[in-house]
This record gives C-alpha cells, structure tokens and sequence, in this order.
C-alpha cells in the first residue's frame, strides 16, 4: 500500500512536525512547562525566575502558544490542559519521556553512510548507549502494567516471574507495586544497567522480592521454574530464527500451567502500515540489522516452533502489543 502525498505542502508539514518536536523538548529539558504548571508567569517573571535569556523565552512561549501548548491571559503563560496532563513532569500521565527520546533515537541516523556501505563495518552499540535507550522506554512500564493486570488477572495471583531482557526492572517494580505477592528475576546482558536496576529496586523497597542477574539471554540456563515469563521487546531485536531458539529455551523455565506474556510493537502484514510500526522498524534496523519489528503471523510463527501454544492478542497501548501464550499441551 502506498501513501499519496499533495505536493509541496507535505515537505513543510514534515518541518513544522521536526521543529514543534524539537521546541517542546527544549521546554522540557529546561523545565519551562513544569515551572509554569506551578507558576503562571509572564515572559519576562519566567526569563528572571529561570535566568534565561528573555528573547529565547519570549519567542519559545509565543511559539508554543502558536501551537496549542500555552495559553495567555493577563499577561501572563500557563499550561493548556494537555500540556498539564502530558508535559507536566509530576502528571499521573505524563509522556514527555517519549519526546526526550529523540536525543537517544538521534545517534543512528546521523552515521547513515557507515550503517548503509556494505564495504563499512557496522557500528556497534556501547553500554552507556543501551542505559540511555532503557532509560527512555522505562517510564512507560507504569502506564502499561495497569492495563496488563485488567487483561491477565492470572497477575494478580501468586506469581514467580522471569523478565527476561528486563532493562532497569521498570515492569517488575510496577508488578511488584501493584501485586505485593510477585517474586520476580530479571536478566540483563549490560552489566551498567543491572546495577542501576538493582539501585532502583533498593531506592524502592523492593530489593526482597526483585533480583538480578547479569547474563546474556541468548546463552543463560536457569534450573529455576516460573509461573510468568515476561518479554518486553525483546524479539524486535534478533530475527526469526534466534527467536524461535530463544523461546525454545525458555519453555523449559516456564511451569506448566504458566504464561508467556510479551510485548511487541507489531507491524501489518503488508509492512506496510501502522505508520508508526514502520518507522520504528527503519530505527530498529539502524540500530542492529539483525532488528526488526514482527508481525502477528511472525509471532505465532515463533510461538509454535518453540513448544509455545498462542492464546491472545491485544494491542495495549499505542504502539505495543500484548501476547500471550502458554505452553503448547
């Protein structure tokens, strides 16, 4: 399926898009819209108050006016209602997050020519890169996990549960907050982002019930059992055949009446659309060539060579799927 485009006036959405993105997180970054959630201020109060340049400020708020960020009255900027329930840091519902990833999303393409030469080694990720990209997804765990226990209620049993690519134990602890009966094990090959979940859980009080185990998840054996594993983007990172060799592994480590919870970002069959899906797979493959997003047909795929037996599929929130599956009898 293809896209029509009209004209030229797509090439200046496509600009406005880039730098109303690019001006939201520099409010975000320098704490313009938490200062002014708690502070309705005039231009000149917010550049005094700040100690920022009043012509940066004047401008910055007039352009997020223009856009539907701010309102002004008396003088005086404040936050719209959006922008109090979705950039406002200390909002139940905040999703700045997502903007700031741009910083972290930006690194691939702008080493396109080593990516894309074939006669050019591809460039490899570092750890500190990897705590970045974590660090950027984390957040959304507390969003998603709510709506992970309204469609497993098995979530709110008894649970031993193995998060397997587990990132800073965001999921975990979110798990863990809302069922006070999980145990959970999570295991991460990057050694910097093991310590700093470990800090994370213990900041908590969560540092009994939550462990961590630094290991490759391709190449890791645990004896242990458990009645959930959970997957969190991790497939979008090998091709099919890892994945199905992942899996196979393990269902062995699952009990067997457990269930295999995972969440994707999945794409149509045509690759096509969502529109989202498909860029998120170009960053994937910029990241890894061996990245890429699946397809619910892929998944099942995978699941079915691996001993595992489908059971559902929802999409949970915008731009992830839920999957679940259990051991095939």
């Amino acid at each position: 399926m293809s896209v029509k485009l009209k004209g030229v006036e797509h090439l200046f959405h496509l600009i406005e898009d880039f730098l109303e993105v690019w001006t939201i997180n520099t409010g975000l970054k320098l704490g313009i819209f938490d200062f002014l959630k708690e502070h309705p201020a005039s231009s000149t109060h917010l550049a005094e108050n700040l100690n920022y340049r009043i012509e940066l400020i004047q401008t910055w708020c007039d352009t997020m006016r223009a856009c539907g960020y701010l309102e002004k009255k008396d003088n005086k900027y404040s936050l719209t209602r959006w922008s109090k329930n979705f950039l406002w840091r200390k909002s139940t519902t905040y999703l700045g997050f997502i903007i700031q990833s741009i910083d972290t999303l930006y690194p691939p393409f702008i080493s396109h020519d080593d990516r894309f030469r074939r006669v050019k080694t591809f460039p490899s990720y570092s750890s500190q890169h990897m705590l970045d990209i974590v660090k950027t997804i984390a957040p959304i765990a507390k969003y998603v996990v709510p709506q992970l226990f309204s469609e497993a209620p098995f979530l709110k049993d008894d649970l031993n549960v193995l998060d397997v690519g587990c990132g800073l134990g965001s999921y975990l602890i979110a798990m863990a907050e809302q069922n006070p009966r999980i145990q959970g094990l999570g295991v991460d090959k990057e050694r910097i982002i093991v310590q700093r979940a470990e800090e994370l859980v213990k900041s908590k009080g969560l540092q009994e019930c939550i462990k961590f185990i630094q290991a490759d998840i391709l190449n890791f054996n645990l004896s242990e059992k458990f009645n959930c594993i959970l997957m969190s983007n991790v497939l979008q990172a090998f091709n099919i055949h890892t994945n199905i060799q992942l899996l196979s592994r393990l269902s062995s480590n699952l009990t067997e009446d457990g269930y295999l919870i995972i969440l994707e970002c999945l794409i149509d069959e045509s690759r096509a659309t969502p529109k989202y899906g498909v860029l998120f797979n170009m960053y994937l493959r910029m990241e890894s060539l061996n990245a890429q997003t699946s397809t619910l047909s892929e998944i099942k795929t995978m699941l079915e060579r691996s001993s595992f037996c489908f059971r559902s599929h929802k999409p949970i929130v915008p731009g992830l799927d839920l999957v679940i599956a259990q051991l095939a009898k």
